[in-house]
């Protein structure tokens, strides 16, 4: 009998994800097994122009909540635990700090700023957390900061900054996507408050050759940023991670 229950989740499972293996985010949970497509409708480590932010939340939602439905039957098949040992119900999962903003970021900085300068929104993936109740899904925005006078270059006029932007969340008794809108501005170019400087000193805790694997996989993908892909493949594949972007500088609805 186990042998077959081990064959009915092979067969039915045929992509499992090892989330010990993934740089392109972090997670909370004892349990560190998913089905891989739960992985590829969760866009960690990409970056979401208008127009494709916009396509995604219209229409690849019911796709997410598929994605955790097949996780949480996955869970229940396998026998996955939580920390305490009860049945594995939940689980979150946060964008990596290292490879979205030194590794990936870096990449697309000028057509970020552009997009940026010509009133463009450009969004990301922060958080996804799936329970029991309910599931979320929290996007950040990446905003501009001018750098002060004598300290930037000829090319760094500009240091990225970010804010928490909106969660999504589906609860499972009503089964209705209600929007929490969180930046109370909607300034794009020095905000005057509630934004983050990202962080300034990268940790691969000694993966370097995994992260830069991921980031150049990730650059073969579907871009979200609308970028000429011929163009960006060219960029990724003689570029290397530079770990000095952001300059030590003191924090002071359809939209």
């Amino acid at each position: 009998m186990a042998n077959f229950h081990e064959e009915i989740l092979r067969q039915t499972y045929s992509r499992i994800a090892n989330l010990q293996e993934q740089v392109q985010l972090t997670y909370w949970s004892k349990h560190h097994l998913v089905p891989q497509d739960l992985l590829d409708i969760l866009h960690f480590g990409h970056l979401f122009s208008t127009q494709r932010f916009y396509h995604y939340i219209d229409y690849q939602l019911v796709n997410i909540l598929n994605a955790a439905r097949h996780c949480t039957a996955y869970w229940q098949l396998s026998g996955a635990h939580n920390f305490d040992q009860s049945p594995a119900t939940q689980i979150s999962l946060f964008y990596d700090e290292t490879f979205f903003w030194h590794y990936f970021v870096p990449s697309h900085r000028q057509e970020i700023i552009t997009q940026i300068q010509a009133g463009h929104r450009i969004r990301f993936l922060s958080r996804f957390h799936m329970s029991e109740t309910k599931v979320e899904v929290e996007f950040n925005e990446i905003q501009l900061q001018t750098i002060p006078s004598g300290e930037f270059t000829s090319t760094s006029l500009y240091q990225f900054i970010y804010s928490n932007e909106r969660i999504l969340t589906y609860h499972w008794t009503n089964h209705v996507w209600t929007t929490d809108l969180l930046t109370p501005h909607t300034s794009l170019i020095n905000p005057p408050s509630h934004f983050t400087l990202p962080i300034t000193q990268p940790n691969t805790q000694g993966r370097d050759a995994e992260y830069l694997e991921c980031f150049q996989h990730i650059l073969l993908e579907p871009d979200l940023l609308t970028l000429n892909s011929s163009l960006l493949r060219q960029h990724g594949q003689s570029f290397t991670p530079h770990f000095g972007w952001y300059p030590s500088i003191q924090s002071p609805k359809h939209t």
